[in-house]
Parts: C-alpha cells; structure tokens; sequence
C-alpha cells in the first residue's frame, strides 16, 4: 500500500525535473522550429527530459499525457518542448535533439535514448506501463469512470470523553468506507484514518467527510450530548 504524507503533493525535485521557477535555473533559449517533425540545428549537446502531466485539477491524478524540455550539458540553457502530448510525440521530439533522454513516470525514471552510458536506469518503457489516466502509484491506465481506493484522514475535534473505537464502529458500518485503518486521540483532537472508493482524490475526499459526518451524527444519538464533536479537515493521504 502506498500512502503519501498528509497533504504532501506529487511533485518534481528541484533542477532538470522542476515544474516551476528555480532561483538559478537555466536560461531559456528560443527553439528554431516548434514542431514535432523539425530537427533544429546547432544545439549544443545535451539531454532531454520528459515528465508525465498531472491533472490540474487533481494533484492526485496524472493524465497519461506528457511534456518534454533540451537542456545544454552544462545546464546553462534550455529549450522547452512540447506540453500535452502523447508519449510517441515527445519521444520523437527528444530523440531528435539528444542522443541522452530520460523519462519520469509517477516517481521511477527511465532511460529511453540511444546514449545509455548515463546513471544505470531501467530503459524504457516498462513492462507493465499503459498511458492514461490514473491515480499516482498506479502502473496502468484506469478507466475514467472507474472508482479506486484512496486513504483519508479527518481531524475531528473532542474531549476525553471521546470513545473512539464507538467513532470507529459507526464509520465502519458506512458503506462508502471499505477499510478503518485507526483512530487515535491526542488532546481534544481525534485523528481517524480509513479508505473510501471513488474516481478523484476531491471526489474522495467529499466522499469520506460525508461518511464521517454522517457517522458522528448516529454518535451523537447514542452518546446523547455531544454538541463539542465535530469535523475539522480531511486530507487525502494518497492511493490505497
């Protein structure tokens, strides 16, 4: 099972993989043709980068599609390439321009160009690697309407006299949740971790702050008044 930190998003490290602005970044320099087909002349040797796009509405997602960027050797200058495209079209794009070409899937890299005298990586593509539409951690392509499971985690406010494993019973027998992994309290704080089934990690997470409201209000009925329990936030921890 593969579960990410609370709230922490899949992201590139800083340098070649960065997808925002870096304090000393290389200079951008104007590529001589914009299109797949055109092979431009007099680039310096260097290496070219292609990352799988995640959806921008849902950090949680990536697309099956892909972006690609040259840098210079000396990685004093860079050229940006194609964004959006299938992972043929950024392949030929690369290829064209770099004899060394890596290709970052989830969070594996690969080396897909005629040059492999680099860092030992796996060649490209992977055996089991279907473009499309996925949850991050997931090899292959899932069909849209497909729901999978996603870990959650809501922060419940409440006193000492909080019973969680009453909490966990209710939730349990919720038939949006699938798993509760645990419940813990620290202070007035109660933490509660446990899966739900859905498309998207937004759609999950309405998902599973609905399971929990509707499971705090039948503790509410049964521990009569507990006026001071009441959910906080739900953070999508990553894919089940």
């Amino acid at each position: 099972m593969r579960v990410a930190a609370v709230l922490a998003l899949p992201m590139f490290s800083v340098g070649a993989w960065s997808t925002g602005p870096v304090l000393g970044a290389p200079k951008s320099i104007p590529s001589p043709c914009d299109s797949i087909e055109c092979v431009p002349r007099g680039l310096p040797e260097g290496r070219a980068f292609i990352s799988e796009d995640f959806n921008p509405d849902d950090a949680w997602l990536l697309t099956g599609r892909f972006s690609a960027h040259w840098e210079s050797a000396d990685g004093s200058a860079s050229v940006d390439g194609p964004t959006d495209v299938d992972i043929d079209e950024a392949l030929r794009w690369a290829r064209s321009r770099a004899e060394i070409v890596f290709v970052r899937v989830d969070d594996e890299i690969y080396s897909a160009g005629r040059d492999q005298s680099g860092p030992t990586l796996p060649a490209w593509p992977p055996a089991d690697f279907v473009p499309g539409p996925r949850p991050v951690g997931a090899p292959t392509a899932v069909p849209p309407e497909q729901a999978v499971p996603w870990v959650l985690r809501t922060v419940i406010s409440c006193g000492p006299e909080f019973y969680t494993q009453r909490l966990a019973e209710v939730l349990r027998r919720n038939s949006r949740v699938e798993e509760i992994q645990g419940v813990s309290v620290t202070g007035n704080e109660c933490k509660v971790n446990y899966v739900v089934r859905d498309e998207s990690s937004v759609g999950a997470a309405r998902t599973g702050s609905k399971a929990v409201e509707d499971a705090l209000d039948e503790y509410r009925d049964q521990q009569g008044n507990s006026d001071g329990v009441r959910p906080r936030t739900t953070s999508v921890l990553g894919p089940a």
